[in-house]
């Protein structure tokens, strides 16, 4: 399974592909925290009944578009009437709201795209948002992926950063002779072609939204929940994805909110709740936290209270006959291991759930997205290996 779109760590399919093919027919399959949608997309080629959150607008984009019917062979085609539409215009992006009246967004824009592709980027916007009013819903959202996908790029995009997609963006040029509007219709040529390798049996709902409130969702309402969450303090994907989400309508300011208050950050945005942690064993269940600096400390407790909220929330709308699937990654802050399975294990018991089976497997390099020069980074270390541990409610 080819990605429609780099992601940093994206999970592996292989990892939960025969977890899913062992699921009853049509299952109701939950992915909260669903990234660039591997499990809502296999679960929607197998015929499951598939649902996915996240807060990060553009994964929420990622999953729709990879998980949606349509006539993926007609994208291209709409891709060449935007262009065409585009090279008549005469947008820029001061004529763009969102950045207009936004300083600091303004100035993110200005300083990582140099003229003419803000010009070009600023009338594809305006021509994709013209045209999509007479387009069905996931050609308008394949349009802006296809955006995207020449924007979030390692090296030659329409940005002045490299590495954009490992989340590590660093300009290098001042100047750039990208041709946005050509590489705009190779690259929903080359989306349409990734979307029709292998079909989908139905459509997979994906909304931006919170794991730790899925407010929306019924008690006891789904049979299997398969995810992998955040890293505990290690990938900021907003850092790369806004430099396509700044084009979408979002304001830096506004992603900045979102960031603060997405699982695995060291500082939370304060977010209201009603609910009432009970952490006190959590050093006792892994005692390799007693070695870490206070601020350390502080950063894994804080993780520790987003994923028992993450799990209170599973447990109530699992039904007791269903199975939740966690895929984990294990960390390392200060040099001291903190085994992010076992935290997780630990909150798991808590919330009633009861662990049926567990595994480690070495991930090959290939696989995941790993930041530039990630042999010699901790990250990297972090991401050799991946634990899955299986869980059913408690009676």
């Amino acid at each position: 399974m080819r990605a429609i779109h780099p992601f940093p760590a994206r999970m592996a399919p292989e990892t939960i592909a025969r977890l899913l093919e062992g699921l009853p027919n049509k299952s109701r399959v939950l992915d909260p925290m669903c990234g660039s949608g591997v499990v809502l997309r296999l679960s929607a080629q197998l015929g499951h009944k598939a649902q996915g959150y996240d807060v990060d607008p553009l994964a929420v984009l990622m999953s729709r578009v990879w998980t949606r019917q349509g006539n993926h062979g007609a994208l291209t085609e709409y891709a060449e009437d935007v262009v065409k539409s585009a090279r008549r215009r005469r947008t820029n992006h001061l004529r763009l709201p969102w950045i207009t009246h936004c300083t600091e967004t303004r100035n993110f824009v200005e300083y990582w795209f140099a003229e003419p592709q803000r010009s070009e980027l600023s009338r594809l916007v305006a021509a994709i948002e013209a045209k999509s009013r007479g387009l069905p819903k996931w050609a308008q959202h394949a349009l802006y992926l296809s955006l995207s996908r020449i924007i979030i790029t390692k090296h030659a995009g329409a940005s002045l950063a490299w590495d954009v997609p490992h989340s590590r963006p660093h300009r290098k040029r001042i100047s750039n002779d990208f041709d946005t509007f050509s590489s705009f219709t190779r690259s929903a040529e080359r989306l349409a072609a990734l979307l029709g390798e292998a079909s989908i049996q139905t459509s997979a709902k994906v909304q931006q939204g919170d794991s730790r409130y899925l407010r929306n969702l019924r008690n006891a309402s789904i049979d299997a929940i398969v995810t992998s969450p955040p890293y505990l303090n290690a990938i900021d994907y907003l850092r790369g994805h806004k430099f396509s989400l700044v084009w979408m309508g979002h304001t830096i300011p506004a992603l900045r909110c979102v960031r603060a208050n997405a699982i695995g950050t060291e500082r939370s945005g304060g977010m209201a709740s009603t609910h009432k942690n009970d952490l006190s064993g959590l050093e006792y269940a892994v005692p390799s936290l007693r070695g870490l600096p206070n601020t350390q400390r502080a950063i894994v407790h804080k993780y520790a209270d987003d994923a028992d909220r993450v799990l209170t929330e599973m447990r109530r709308v699992i039904s007791d006959t269903g199975r939740l699937v966690l895929v984990l990654g294990d960390s390392c802050l200060r040099g001291v291991d903190v085994p992010t399975s076992n935290i997780f294990a630990w909150l798991a018991g808590k919330n009633d759930f009861v662990l049926t089976g567990e595994e480690r497997r070495d991930i090959p390099h290939n696989h995941r997205y790993l930041p530039i020069n990630s042999a010699s980074h901790s990250l990297s270390k972090r991401m050799r290996q991946e634990t899955v541990q299986i869980y059913v409610p408690a009676n």
